[in-house]
């Protein structure tokens, strides 16, 4: 054979293997089945780096948020972008995890074991990443530890809430005298409520701990009381709806540091007027709220309802006074309001029709690692068109002036986003 026509066989030969080769590479490393970029995933292990900094730094992964840092927020923040939702973040002290879905069958999945990786079951299960535990791809093993739960994870406003303190150890374990300590999520940090377990007694007359037997167990109740020593008196008040915790402190017999910090699974405290209310679902957008279909006022009337609610990052430069206003003929009132341990900025503007005024409202919060804004407009009856008639216009302005002087519409809002939630 003429040896260029070796030659050009051989460079045929090549070409041919050099093309299926980047057809084979480019089929590998297409995404399957609509998977995100490959940067989503990269930035799930840069989120486990952070994590594991974050515990070296503060011996906790309790404040491991999308939020906690700038990037954090860059890395939450382009996942949602591709995604279309935020990595789900499960935390205590001693454990964390985090997961986000990548499509009908798979999720990738992050936790303090230094497990990373894809799973196809739910890490929302029980057992896997839900709260209570915090692991993605088995379930795990019996651990021996002390454990401290409640008996369920949403409550009625002053419902009783039974909870189990037990010694899963092989050896006697010390737990703080008060058992449990309970605290309650503002915002973006767990704040603990005041409590007391004695009537007031002198702190001398007061043991440092209660020592657990192996396999012991210790039931107490809990009547969602805030208590504090006044005088020498136990007073104590209503803790308000939200989510909440319990935590405690665990040491072996004869230490005299506490070597671990306990805490429950969160539970949810819900007024119980919300279970008669309507559920409002976004699917688009992925949370739902609850609201009354009707407000339980005879002269102020919903008008625009049920309210808007809208989702965003939290800006950490939000001024309340730049908020824009309403398209209205008056200038907007802006206002900030701490109710029920949450910031509130508030935003109403009026206008006058036909024996009545309008009222616009536009509340902007955080919550759930996001900024909601919610809005509705309310009619008040002008209470001068009752003038005479039964004192029914005295009626009228007690009921309007009671509304506005006792926040009713904030405390309205507060119990409607008290119910506010992400879909799974």
């Amino acid at each position: 054979m003429n040896k260029k026509i070796k030659i050009l066989i051989w460079i045929l030969i090549s070409i041919t293997i050099l093309i299926l080769g980047s057809l084979i590479l480019i089929i590998s490393i297409r995404p399957r089945h609509g998977e995100p970029y490959s940067r989503v995933v990269a930035d799930m292990h840069q989120i486990q780096a952070k994590a594991k900094m974050i515990y070296e730094k503060e011996r906790s992964y309790a404040t491991l948020n999308c939020n906690y840092d700038d990037d954090m927020k860059m890395m939450c923040d382009y996942i949602e972008k591709k995604l279309g939702f935020k990595p789900t973040i499960h935390q205590s002290d001693k454990e964390y995890c985090a997961y986000i879905k990548l499509n009908a069958e798979e999720y990738f999945c992050i936790d303090s074991s230094g497990f990373a990786g894809k799973i196809t079951v739910n890490p929302e299960k029980e057992n896997y990443c839900d709260g209570r535990t915090f692991v993605c791809s088995v379930k795990r093993a019996k651990k021996e530890e002390v454990t401290l739960t409640t008996d369920k994870t949403e409550y009625e406003v002053g419902e009783t809430l039974k909870i189990k303190i037990k010694n899963d150890t092989e050896e006697e374990k010390e737990i703080y005298i008060l058992l449990y300590i309970v605290e309650r999520f503002d915002g973006d940090v767990w704040s603990e409520i005041k409590r007391a377990d004695w009537p007031c007694k002198p702190m001398y007359e007061i043991k440092a701990s209660i020592t657990l037997a192996p396999g012991q167990i210790i039931e107490r109740e809990w009547d969602q009381k805030e208590e504090w020593c006044q005088d020498s008196k136990l007073v104590s008040q209503q803790v308000p709806a939200g989510k909440y915790r319990l935590k405690s402190f665990v040491r072996s017999v004869g230490k005299l540091e506490w070597e671990e910090t306990i805490c429950s699974n969160e539970f949810v405290l819900k007024e119980k007027e919300t279970a008669d209310w309507k559920t409002y679902k976004n699917e688009e957008y992925g949370f739902e709220f609850r609201y009354p279909e009707e407000l339980d006022l005879k002269y102020i009337k919903a008008h625009i309802w049920p309210p808007k609610v809208t989702v965003g990052p939290i800006d950490p430069n939000f001024i309340c006074e730049e908020v824009q206003g309403f398209d209205l003929p008056g200038p907007a009132s802006k206002e900030e309001i701490i109710f029920n341990h949450s910031n509130y900025c508030v935003v109403t503007g009026s206008e006058g029709a036909m024996g009545s005024t309008y009222v616009s409202y536009k509340y902007i919060t955080n919550k759930e690692n996001s900024q909601l804004t919610l809005e509705f407009v309310l009619r008040f009856t002008n209470c001068g068109v009752y003038y005479g008639i039964n004192n029914k216009m005295e009626e009228c302005q007690a009921e309007i002036s009671n509304f506005k002087a006792n926040l009713e519409a904030t405390a309205l809002v507060d119990k409607i986003l008290s119910t506010f939630r992400f879909l799974e």
